[in-house]
């Protein structure tokens, strides 16, 4: 797979949320209860292979949906048949009834009979509707009541989804989020319904453009009501142009991914079992010392909340992201099938995504300061470069060439001189101005297709930051 690395992270880790939302719930230490449900949005250009990778790495899923889809074929012959036997002994019985009433005799036995006979009229199986791709979110809540509760919605072409009828049901899905019980979902044709247990997983990707118009719409509608901080969101640094052929996944890859596969349907299986014998989830906590580092990273989140904090312009988000620490935490351990104790290594995991995840919502959603401006310029700089480095092997550049080649909002002078500022204040460039001609020289990174960048921010998590700029 040579899409980008978050792309695949988000299609890995919400993969193994669909598979494990209806087995498992998570006790943080202050006690809240919550779902393991994630919910991911990508902003990508078309073409970044996000429906291959997905198709990869979901590939259980889809095959336990085409092997239901058979097992209910069969089993829609065996009850047509199981029906008509049925009819015809109620028919028996209702006839018996009919005559004793006509005649006052007594009939209580035929009345439980008949009673008894109709609570047993065959009924077909719920057969789990899995995964979803490029539906409404209507039409997936109204499947979810008709058929299965645990779901995903997975597609490569969110501007549909994020469209304005999406937002009408915006307070729906954040309750289905939060893990609320018992949910009433009201429509204006078609009768309304209640959800019962619903669990949801989300792997959307959209391009910037409908991404921040929906953000947008209706004054923020969606930052408003707190959908947006439900999302681990990403904009990973496009590989397009970079792409080797090659001859698919190595051996070492194949045995990883069948690990993975294995596993993924091994909890697909369970969770079919668990909710058809009406067994509850099971709920798993953090061990001693994975608590301890839960409440440290807490302390520090709360601590950034604050003016001039680091997470003051993105609160909404912040005062979730332990909630998404604690669910990356429970989907890790539990993958491993390690008891119902977090460890402390899936939680050092989890707060390390959870950190980068949350650097990142901050780099797309945080307030345009100057600070950011310049780290943005920057950013888009050394996406420009970096793919000149992997294309070409450059790693000197003339300033004039930058003023006319570089990315169109870079053109101007002044703004060109930002980022090149804040590449060379990240140790990423080394400008050579008095040179003739004067040059900018990148200082190239390990090569690892799928980097991209977040805000170089001091944090007790800086120093695995620049692995996480790679996750």
């Amino acid at each position: 797979m040579q899409s980008p690395i978050p792309l695949i992270t988000a299609s890995a880790l919400s993969t193994l949320s669909m598979a494990s939302q209806g087995l498992i719930d998570v006790a943080m230490p202050t006690g809240q209860v919550a779902p393991v449900s994630l919910f991911f949005l990508t902003s990508a250009e078309s073409g970044e292979r996000k429906t291959a990778t997905d198709r990869i790495l979901t590939a259980p899923v889809s095959a336990l949906q085409a092997e239901w889809a058979i097992d209910t074929q069969a089993e829609r012959v065996n009850l047509a048949t199981q029906l008509q036997l049925w009819e015809i002994e109620c028919g028996v019985i209702e006839g018996k009834l009919r005559r004793a009433l006509k005649k006052n005799q007594p009939c209580e036995d035929l009345k439980s009979q008949f009673a008894a006979h109709q609570n047993a009229k065959p009924e077909p199986r719920q057969i789990p509707h899995l995964m979803y791709a490029d539906t409404t979110v209507e039409a997936m809540l109204a499947n979810m009541h008709a058929t299965w509760p645990h779901a995903a919605l997975v597609s490569d072409e969110g501007g549909g989804i994020l469209g304005g009828h999406a937002l009408r049901h915006l307070g729906v899905i954040n309750q289905i989020w939060d893990g609320v019980d018992t949910i009433r979902v009201d429509r204006k044709t078609g009768g309304s319904f209640t959800l019962e247990g619903a669990r949801l997983s989300l792997a959307v990707m959209a391009q910037r453009a409908p991404l921040d118009a929906f953000a947008r719409r209706k004054d923020g509608e969606a930052m408003e009501i707190g959908f947006l901080a439900r999302l681990l969101v990403a904009e990973p640094m496009s590989r397009q142009g970079t792409r080797q052929a090659n001859a698919g996944i190595n051996e070492v890859g194949q045995a990883a991914l069948n690990v993975f596969h294995a596993r993924v349907r091994e909890l697909l299986l369970s969770s079919r079992k668990n909710h058809t014998e009406g067994r509850p989830r099971t709920t798993l906590a953090f061990n001693p010392e994975a608590t301890a580092m839960w409440l440290q990273f807490a302390a520090w989140v709360e601590s950034q909340l604050g003016a001039g904090g680091l997470f003051e312009d993105v609160r909404g988000f912040a005062s979730k992201l332990t909630n998404h620490m604690s669910r990356l935490a429970a989907l890790i351990h539990f993958f491993q099938g390690s008891g119902t104790l977090i460890d402390a290594a899936s939680t050092d995991c989890a707060i390390k995504l959870a950190h980068w995840y949350a650097l990142e919502f901050k780099r797309l959603f945080g307030t345009d300061d100057p600070i950011v401006i310049q780290q943005r310029y920057g950013d888009l700089l050394w996406i420009w470069l970096h793919r000149q480095y992997l294309q070409r092997g450059r790693q000197d550049f003339l300033l004039t060439d930058l003023y006319r080649l570089a990315p169109r909002k870079l053109r101007k002078r002044p703004d060109l001189d930002i980022a090149i500022n804040d590449l060379c204040a990240r140790n990423m460039a080394q400008l050579f101005r008095n040179a003739k001609p004067a040059f900018l020289r990148i200082v190239p990174p390990p090569v690892q297709y799928g980097a991209f960048l977040a805000p170089q921010v001091p944090s007790p998590w800086s120093a695995t930051q620049s692995a996480g700029n790679q996750l």
